[in-house]
């Protein structure tokens, strides 16, 4: 709330990835990424990207730091499922982010924002 009492709403507004016009749920491809074997859980954020307006971006929790992952496998499944749209452009590990857990706010939601920052942070470190 502002000092004249307007209110505004901040936070989950941007949860949608929007993709060439197209606004994407992120909810899809994490239900999927959730069925694979070896994934605890998993999260969607929409990155910025020049051609596309935004790319979808997974960032998955392993069941069992010891299972092999295949990142390959995972993005196959979601395209798979829901079409060559959803193609997520890179799939993170929460240590690939430095996070040993999930973010959340005090609702116990998560806080893409930061996921999404970091998400950013790796891929601009790694080009």
């Amino acid at each position: 709330m502002d000092d004249e009492g307007y209110v505004f709403v901040v936070g989950r507004t941007k949860d949608h990835v929007k993709k060439m016009g197209q606004s994407l749920s992120p909810a899809l491809p994490e239900t999927i990424l959730r069925q694979q074997p070896g994934v605890e859980g998993a999260v969607v954020v929409g990155i910025p990207q020049e051609d596309y307006g935004e790319v979808p971006v997974a960032v998955i929790k392993p069941s069992d730091q010891n299972h092999l992952l295949d990142r390959e496998q995972l993005s196959t499944a979601v395209a798979n499922r829901l079409g060559e749209y959803y193609t997520l452009a890179h799939i993170f590990k929460l240590e690939d982010l430095h996070l040993d857990n999930w973010p959340l706010n005090l609702t116990g939601k998560v806080i893409k924002v930061v996921l999404r920052e970091r998400v950013v942070a790796a891929i601009e470190s790694s080009a």
